[in-house]
């Protein structure tokens, strides 16, 4: 009905695809048609009511106590409810569709693609005007209003008048379809003012108060109909809420009014399959310019153009403003709150009837949407339509703040609606040129408080780690993920306005300084009282590696003392828990320690940068007290680190069992992971430390001089315990082969690096280094004469991998002795004599199955790098 009404009241139109300047026509003309027919939605209404008319009076005798009228009024009165909610959804595009693809707008079928295959572009674009006709909501409802959804609304209220005095109908299931109506409107035009007050301040608000269990128990029809206007009531604040999304722009207001959101294309739906793919690409694609051509010329029309969007865009927000504060009580005339079990604000309570997903997501809806424009409004330039006091705002921010940090503190399919809008909140909170300090102190504070609720309800339970065959809980890694990118996020130093105005902090610098200072307290508090560190501090501070990396590196050109601070105090928290953990490891289990060696030896790898940065300024003459004390901390800092990075590769495995992820989905929970790899967590911490820049190895070399031979006895007792294991197991002791070598390679850069520093004058890094390049030669010279076996192979093999992983120099150095070079000339004329004319190959190599498949690789490198690699 729908289309057929946009057919009789655009009918003289034409497609014009063909040619872009009948947009310019389809202006002008546009009051001629609306002259010359009935708007849109009086014609469905007049429609419905003529049949309903018609039914009536065929019936007149027979109409002994009315119930037949009523009835088809209640018929008619439902039917125009459905055509009014039909209607946007078949003629008006979504502004968000504009940032969809072009293939699934089209085959969705509603909400951004051509609904109309009969209907032309100038026909919808006309139709469009006529329905998008709303107020601004900076000086009240214009007159030219009577053709949008208020119109609509009036409607519908006058068909259901009759009727519902007569009672033939509950309230609440009146109320579920007017508000589905709402809904379908909400989603495509910026709903005007004074329906606002109408549809959320009286009908949606009686639905969100939190009514006792017992009394809205049942499964009767009147329960159930509440049930459905409840749910209503949700969908139609959610449906303000993002329609005042704030990436929404007004290019997409814009798009969406003139029907060209989602690109074009195409004919047909299917997409372009077929033997015409190439012409309907070209097609497509020329539809695409066609439409950007005009969404250009209608942004810089004086006629309306991208200026009306951007008028729309704030009705919309305004609009989503004054609903939030009827759904949170606060008043717009005097900043008055209601009852605290009023609308939305006893969401995510301990009541049952509060915390169910539908209120908790409205809620984070309203968040993620209003907190950004109540700080656009503190401009001060922007009045909202009924506002008379602006103390408002702060009051119905706080509200939605501590909704949020409820939200935060509840179960875990409640926390997860949090995340986006904190992200949004941040994020908006640093480009905001001006902010009362009031309402930055209450977005700090929740952000804050909200990062902190998150990070200590996604803990590890008690005893995860005593089962450490069993596989890994995926919700809850996945949940640690998601909490770890939220508390980087709000603490991004990218967005702000400020960075390098240090005396004026930025608002993701103080929520960085507060999250990192309450990680330090409750460390320390637990060191107090000789306690390990709490795993969930931990936790975060391991995630914020990145802004203070940044950090590091703005003070290390602008110092300053704040800044400073809040490098100080995350050292100390990383190097307190690193000593707790040094002197734990004798009195505490596997299963207490590696979750938090983990994180830290994880924490201590990703902050690397800061820490090089930070050691570059070592050298620099210190003005201040202050200036004098960082440099002792940073050393003592760094000798913290290594040594428990030391400590947790030597006394924790690598891998306390036989990998499962050949079997089941997930490895085993004991696994040491570190980002980007499957080393060893503390070997990628030393490789980081060692390989950052010349100047932190002079720090490490400051503040532990004997690093060197103990990383030596670090890699003979890690080859000690891998000879334990036996040949090819590389679970139950130590660490796999490959994270022990990368030992060998922090050994060769850092002995190098003193060598060339001290000129080999002092130091033991040539006789620690050429000791250890001997092991393996002197490995593979012993075994010159064993026959040839798999676990010959094999050991060549590993002693020819740790050679690779010196440095240049100290091979070169090595192999000036003739002896060596006769090593493995022999070793490889022995493997190539024995391997490639022996036509059993395949035999020696399934000796031990467990090695293949890998075997046959392991055989083929022997051959290239002995034979390439050296010669």
């Amino acid at each position: 009905m729908s289309i057929v009404a946009l057919r009789l009241r655009y009918g003289s139109t034409r497609d014009d695809d063909d040619d872009a300047t009948t947009t310019t026509r389809s202006s002008s003309s546009w009051s001629s048609w609306s002259s010359s027919s009935s708007c849109l939605i009086d014609t469905l209404v007049g429609s419905v009511r003529a049949v309903a008319g018609e039914c009536a009076r065929g019936h007149d005798g027979d109409d002994r106590d009315g119930r037949i009228r009523r009835a088809h009024g209640r018929a008619a009165a439902r039917s125009i409810a459905s055509c009014m909610t039909a209607l946007p959804e078949a003629v008006l595009l979504t502004p968000m569709a504009s940032s969809s693809s072009s293939s699934s707008s089209r085959d969705d079928g509603g909400g951004g693609g051509r609904r109309a295959p009969s209907a032309g572009p100038a026909c919808l674009r006309a139709a469009s005007r006529e329905l998008r006709r709303v107020g601004t909501g900076r000086g009240g409802i214009d007159d030219g209003v009577g053709t949008g959804m208020d119109r609509a609304w009036n409607a519908l209220l006058s068909s259901y008048a009759d009727y519902r005095r007569d009672g033939d109908d509950d309230d609440d299931s009146v109320n579920a379809r007017l508000l589905g109506f709402c809904d379908s409107w909400a989603r495509h035009v910026a709903v005007p003012m004074k329906l606002v007050d109408v549809t959320v301040g009286s009908l949606a608000s009686a639905y969100l108060r939190v009514e006792d269990e017992s009394s809205s128990s049942g499964t009767d029809r009147r329960a159930r109909g509440r049930e459905r206007a409840r749910a209503a009531a949700y969908q139609y604040l959610v449906s303000i809420f993002e329609s005042a999304s704030p990436s929404l722009t007004p290019e997409d207001v814009l798009a969406a009014a003139l029907g060209v959101a989602g690109g074009g294309g195409g004919g047909g739906a299917g997409g372009g399959a077929g033997k015409n793919t190439s012409t309907r690409r070209r097609r497509g694609n020329k539809a695409k310019r066609r439409q950007e051509e005009r969404l250009g010329g209608a942004a810089s029309s004086h006629g309306g153009g991208l200026d009306a969007a951007e008028a729309e865009l704030v009705a919309r927000r305004n609009a989503a403003c004054v609903a939030a504060a009827a759904a949170f009580g606060v008043s717009l005339a005097d900043g008055s709150t209601a009852a605290e079990d009023r609308g939305l604000r006893h969401a995510a309570t301990s009541s049952p009837r509060a915390s169910t997903h539908g209120m908790c997501a409205t809620a984070a809806s309203a968040a993620a949407s209003i907190l950004p424009h109540l700080l656009y409004l503190e401009r001060g330039d922007v009045v909202i339509d009924g506002e008379t006091d602006r103390r408002w705002r702060l009051e119905l921010f706080s509200a939605i703040a501590t909704v949020l940090r409820r939200i935060c503190a509840s179960r875990r399919d409640i926390r997860v609606l949090a995340y986006e809008p904190l992200m949004i909140l941040s994020a908006s909170l640093s480009s905001v040129a001006v902010v009362s300090s009031e309402m930055e102190r209450v977005a700090v504070d929740a952000i804050c408080e909200c990062v902190l609720s998150l990070a200590a309800s996604c803990g590890y339970p008690l005893g995860y780690f005593d089962q450490l065959f069993d596989n890994n809980d995926e919700e809850l890694e996945i949940e640690r993920n998601d909490v770890r990118d939220v508390a980087r996020s709000v603490c991004s130093l990218d967005r702000d306005c400020d960075i390098r105005i240090w005396d004026n902090a930025s608002p993701s610098m103080l929520i960085l300084e507060r999250i990192v200072g309450a990680c330090n307290t409750a460390i320390r508090e637990a060191a107090s009282v000789g306690h390990l560190p709490p795993e969930t501090a931990v936790h975060i501070l391991s995630a914020l590696a990145k802004p203070l990396n940044k950090l590091g590196k703005v003070y290390r050109q602008q110092p300053s003392a704040f800044v400073c601070s809040i490098i100080t105090m995350s050292m100390l928290a990383l190097g307190s828990v690193c000593d707790q953990l040094n002197s734990s490891f004798d009195s505490r289990s596997i299963s207490q320690m590696l979750p938090l060696s983990r994180l830290a030896c994880m924490a201590v790898a990703s902050l690397s940068p800061m820490l090089s940065s930070m050691a570059e300024l070592i050298r620099v003459p210190s003005a201040s007290d202050t200036d004098k004390e960082f440099p002792v901390t940073l050393i003592c800092s760094i000798r913290c680190y290594l040594q428990h990075s030391i400590l947790s590769t030597a006394r924790i495995p690598e891998l306390v069992a036989e990998s499962t992820l050949k079997a089941t989905r997930y490895d085993i929970k004991g696994a040491m992971r570190g980002s980007g790899g499957e080393d060893h967590v503390g070997c990628i911490a030393l490789m980081r430390l060692s390989h950052e820049s010349d100047e932190l190895i002079d720090a490490i070399f400051e503040g532990y001089s004997a690093i060197l031979h103990d990383l030596s006895s670090l890699h003979q007792g890690l080859k000690i315990s891998e000879l334990q294991r036996g040949v090819s197991v590389n679970y139950g002791l130590g660490v796999c082969p490959v994270s022990r070598r990368i030992i060998l390679r922090v050994i060769s850069r850092l002995a190098i690096y003193q060598m060339k520093v001290t000129k080999d004058e002092i130091g033991d890094g040539r006789a620690i280094l050429h000791r250890l390049a001997l092991a393996p030669l002197d490995e593979m010279k012993s075994l010159k004469d064993a026959p040839l076996s798999p676990e010959k192979l094999f050991r060549v093999c590993e002693s020819a991998y740790d050679l690779s992983f010196f440095s240049p120099e100290v091979l070169a150095d090595v192999f000036n002795n003739p002896l060596v070079l006769e090593v493995l000339f022999d070793c490889a004329i022995e493997g190539y004599s024995r391997l490639l004319v022996s036509s059993d190959v395949d035999a020696l190599c399934h000796q031990v199955p467990k090695w293949d498949p890998v075997f046959s690789s392991i055989v083929s490198w022997v051959r290239k790098w002995l034979m390439l690699e050296f010669i």
